[in-house]
């Protein structure tokens, strides 16, 4: 029996960088010699196993064969399948090498020279077979940036599984979950440009209901310059254009990305030169007094957009959060007590842009 450490592991290893998670590939064992040495099985289409100790993943060498459609259709077997074998299956030569526990490389599909020359190339004709590994090439763009490139085959290949429908059996949480690990990567632009590139954006093969902002890179960049939130990443790069996909989304995902839109198309750049009843009626409709966190989100992201100051539309919001309501409402019933409030957040604004004028 022979243990190996592989996969993303050893590339950042190469790389000079600390691992997030160490996985390792076990080579002449069996499902019961794990169990037996206290191993334990983690899911059930996989033989992979958590050590007893560190909780670090170990798997069976194995090769897995295409048997239906979509990411999951495979048929799995680890009967004498060697190291290079294991190997082979994976996606990127970058991610296709392994090391000994002595120290000692294994890397028979030139993963190392990749990563000196910044290629993503795939390591054997079996990328075609998982529809996902065209997203996370494109999450690698986006964790390596602009310095690396996709090699042509690779990237012919990509555009001819785009265009064969195969990312249509893809399951949108699947879809998601790659678009959010690569919106948090320091270069989420080049993972956009990618998917742009590749008309999974727009075009009759784009993901349904979400589309790209033309001015998503210069936005993108500013939102990881500002270490901003998933959720204000998502709203500088993406539009929500359907209802169906706005609910496969987490929630503050979507609440963010419609208010930020809402916004939009209510006038809020120009804030400060609308009058005051029509600026609370703007604040109403975004719901500043009852979500303070979702509109201080919605106005930094149309701030990195570069799409209004947000200076007036701040204080204004502030004002209206030191009424105190409840002294307002003292000696009066019923409608005579919104009326009251009415009044006086008009007072508070026309108040406040009267100052705004004079300073």
């Amino acid at each position: 029996m022979q243990t190996f450490l592989v996969g993303g592991a050893v590339r950042d290893l190469l790389l000079g960088l600390t691992p997030k998670d160490r996985d390792y590939v076990v080579v002449g064992a069996t499902a019961e010699y794990m169990l037996d040495c206290g191993f334990r099985p983690v899911g059930k289409d996989f033989p992979v196993f958590l050590h007893p100790l560190t909780q670090d993943e170990y798997a069976l060498a194995r090769v897995e064969r295409k048997t239906a459609a979509g990411h999951t259709g495979f048929t799995v077997s680890t009967e004498n399948v060697t190291l290079e074998q294991d190997l082979s299956r994976r996606d990127l030569t970058i991610n296709s090498m392994a090391m000994a526990l002595g120290g000692d490389l294994i890397d028979p599909f030139g993963g190392k020279r990749d990563l000196e020359m910044k290629v993503l190339r795939h390591t054997s004709g079996a990328f075609l077979e998982d529809p996902l590994r065209v997203l996370r090439v494109a999450r690698f763009q986006a964790r390596f940036g602009p310095d690396w490139c996709i090699e042509n085959s690779l990237l012919m290949t990509m555009h001819g599984m785009v265009a064969a429908g195969d990312l249509a059996e893809l399951p949108f949480e699947r879809i998601w979950a790659e678009l959010k690990r690569g919106l948090m990567e320091p270069h989420p632009d080049c993972m956009v440009t990618t998917l742009l590139g590749l008309g999974l954006l727009s075009g009759p093969n784009a993901f349904k209901g979400i589309s790209v902002r033309p001015d998503y890179v210069e936005s993108l960049r500013r939102a990881v310059a500002s270490e901003a939130a998933l959720e204000v990443r998502f709203a500088c790069a993406f539009r929500l254009d359907s209802d169906q996909v706005s609910g496969k989304l987490p929630k503050d995902v979507t609440d963010l990305a419609l208010c930020v839109q809402r916004a939009e198309q209510a006038e809020l750049r120009q804030f400060d030169s609308l009058v005051a009843q029509r600026q609370l009626a703007l604040l109403e409709g975004l719901d500043v007094l009852r979500r303070p966190q979702r509109v201080e989100a919605t106005v930094q992201a149309l701030q990195l957009m570069h799409t209004f100051g947000a200076d007036g539309f701040r204080a204004s919001c502030d004002a209206l959060r030191n009424i105190d309501f409840q002294g307002l409402a003292q000696g009066l019933a019923g409608p005579a007590i919104k009326h009251r409030i009415e009044q006086e957040k008009l007072a508070v604004l026309i108040a406040r842009k009267a100052m705004a004028a004079a300073a």
